[in-house]
């Protein structure tokens, strides 16, 4: 076969490749090789440490204490003026559409000035149920960042961080990460979830 043969091939092939990936979304393809449903979120091997939280209340808490429900998880802060109140509006269209079968939780990643009066009077604004965690040890606070794939600027402004979209699933071991968050693509992959017991 001639060298243009092996290229018209290839060229087909790449188009075919790139009209699969528009349509179907990779995490599709990369969770086909993992236990359990093929969903839209990336699911992940990750374990959040346990280390001890603070949430809107004053309480610690722990990972732990939110397994009895679906968590969902973003990361803010509350004098954010764009991407925050985005991530909470979508919050509660979620809630919504969720039927209460779900937590939402913002983990603040300025907890200097997030203190939990801080967090609980700006997610009051958005919904009564929604929940403030902050992280006082600094180093525990970058280790979680770590483990979220967070890359926080240094600036004072501190706008640049990742909006994605976690999920703590009480069936389910790892941690399942959206980097595009899409309401129904979530909803349904909360109904997926919630029908099989799923394990790494």
């Amino acid at each position: 076969m001639k060298k243009s043969s092996y290229g018209l091939i290839a060229s087909f092939a790449s188009v075919l490749l790139a009209i699969y990936f528009f349509y179907l979304p990779p995490n599709y393809f990369l969770n086909s090789f993992t236990p359990g449903p093929t969903i839209y979120g990336l699911k992940t091997n990750i374990i959040l440490e346990s280390y001890p939280l603070e949430n809107h209340l004053g309480e610690t808490v722990y990972w732990k204490d939110y397994s009895n429900k679906p968590l969902y998880i973003g990361i803010g802060f509350t004098k954010c003026t764009f991407s925050c109140p985005l991530l909470m509006s979508f919050f509660q269209q979620l809630l919504l559409k969720m039927d209460n079968s779900a937590q939402f939780a913002l983990l603040t990643i300025d907890p200097k000035f997030d203190t939990p009066q801080q967090l609980s009077s700006y997610l009051a604004s958005f919904h009564q149920d929604f929940i403030g965690l902050r992280i006082n040890s600094q180093s525990h606070f970058k280790k979680i960042n770590q483990q979220l794939k967070q890359k926080v600027s240094s600036s004072t402004s501190l706008e640049e961080h990742n909006n994605y979209v976690y999920l703590i699933h009480p069936k389910y071991k790892g941690l399942i990460i959206y980097q595009k968050p899409d309401l129904q693509q979530i909803v349904d992959d909360l109904t997926s979830l919630s029908q099989q017991v799923v394990e790494l």
